[in-house]
Formats: structure tokens, sequence, C-alpha cells
């Protein structure tokens, strides 16, 4: 609901109009609790000849999830769909959350006993 708030452009209409709730209910039920909003424009600014003018656009895509949904997930495996992810480099926003940090530190552990077994 937050993220939706601070960044409706990220969301198309038909999800807008469902609102931030309906929106994390459905990825909780019917997915593995993640949405991801896609092909979000990023401009970077480059400097050339001590002018700054920016590049030809870039996007990213980013995933929104519950810190409980993040948790099973790294912890359990449960649809391994953040627990494969979060194995990859990631960029984390904001301040880190210590549940989040501990169930990383588990999820690598585990994803590194289970190579050697391979």
């Amino acid at each position: 609901r937050r993220n939706m708030a601070m960044n409706p452009s990220h969301y198309a209409p038909h999800l807008r109009a469902l609102g931030g709730g309906t929106v994390a209910a459905l990825a909780d039920r019917v997915g593995a609790g993640v949405h991801y909003n896609t092909l979000i424009p990023w401009r970077t600014k480059t400097s050339s000849c001590n002018t700054a003018r920016l590049v030809s656009p870039t996007t990213f895509k980013y995933g929104v999830v519950s810190v409980n949904a993040m948790c099973d997930d790294l912890v359990n495996w449960r649809h391994m769909f953040v627990a494969g992810r979060m194995q990859k480099p990631v960029v984390a926003l904001g301040r880190p959350d210590p549940r989040v940090t501990a169930a990383q530190s588990i999820n690598a552990r585990s994803a590194l006993a289970a190579a050697l077994l391979l």
C-alpha cells in the first residue's frame, strides 16, 4: 500500500484502481507473495565537457513483498521465488530490517549447503 501511494506511476491503471490492499492480497494468495513493477524508467546523469546531460533511459524492475512473506521464503524456501533471487546480488533500499538480514544469512548458508550436496 505504501509503495503504491509513493509511486503510483509504477503501477498499471487497473491495479491503481484496485488499490494497494487488493494488489497485496492478490500477490499473497495467487502468487508467491511478490508484486513486480517492471519497465520503470531510470535516467542517469553523465558529465561531458563540464555540462551534465541525461543519457538515454534504461529500465529496471523491482519487487514489492511483505517482510513476513520475504522471511518465510528465505528461511523455508516455500516458493523459492524470493530466496532464489536473493542468492544473487540485490540492492536493498532503505534501512535494513534485522529480520530480513537474519533470514538472508540463513538463505545463503542453505544455498551453500545445497550446492555442496549437488
